[in-house]
């Protein structure tokens, strides 16, 4: 994240009292190129991996759209990972 502010901030943007969202937000709007975000959340009694939606190309030409985050119980990250490469190897075939 203080990556990101120091970007902001080599625009002449002050980030004094933006919080993390705010400052995701106001990048994104400045077209600044951003690092995808990861973290680990508590949910319900369990711990989860939690991305951003992935952007995709869109049904349309010259147009993006979205596919879903990740939503993932951090016990289930190893088998995930298997599961990605194994479809990922599927795809080149």
């Amino acid at each position: 994240m203080e990556g990101i502010r120091e970007q902001l901030k080599a625009k002449g943007v002050d980030t004094t009292g933006m919080d993390d969202t705010t400052v995701r937000n106001v990048a994104r709007a400045l077209k600044l190129d951003l690092p995808r975000q990861v973290e680990i959340v508590d949910y319900k009694g369990a711990r989860y991996v939690k991305t951003e939606n992935f952007a995709v190309p869109g049904r349309e030409a010259n147009k993006a759209g979205t596919a879903r985050a990740l939503f993932l119980r951090v016990e289930a990250v190893d088998q995930a990972i298997a599961d990605l490469l194994a479809a990922k190897g599927l795809l080149t075939k």
